[in-house]
């Protein structure tokens, strides 16, 4: 992404209080720096552990883990 679209794109996401994305997604260049302080992982079983480790190592202060079980 070129500098001015990648401005362009911060500018956007800093300005918002929930920010959607994969679990792989939060680990994306352009997040470089980003700090998610709550991090929301829903179907976890769906994810293999060391993708739901990337938005964790982010600056998660709050971690929510949501799981379907089926009986």
């Amino acid at each position: 992404m070129r500098a001015p679209h990648l401005k362009m794109f911060l500018s956007f996401v800093y300005l918002f209080q929930v920010v959607c994305c994969t679990c792989v997604g939060a680990g994306d260049a352009r997040l470089k720096g980003f700090r998610f302080q709550h991090v929301l992982i829903d179907e976890a079983t769906q994810a293999a552990e060391p993708e739901c480790l990337i938005p964790m190592l982010m600056g998660a202060k709050q971690v929510w883990v949501c799981v379907c079980v089926r009986v």
